[in-house]
């Protein structure tokens, strides 16, 4: 498995991202609230790679 790809839970608390120009056609984006983070983290932006998988970029 790639190197910060994470499976995410069956009810998971993703909010997928406006496309944003020069994105390519075929890259949705999520803030994903589900993988555990600092204290007083609010989510990370993260590429939706396959079926409730994600690659964390931020």
């Amino acid at each position: 498995m790639e190197q910060n790809v994470y499976r995410l839970p069956l009810l998971s608390h993703a909010t997928a991202l406006g496309t944003l120009p020069g994105q390519p056609i075929d890259a949705s984006y999520s803030l994903v609230k589900d993988l555990d983070q600092p204290r007083g983290g609010l989510g990370y932006v993260a590429q939706v790679v396959g079926r409730r998988k994600v690659q964390v970029l931020a």
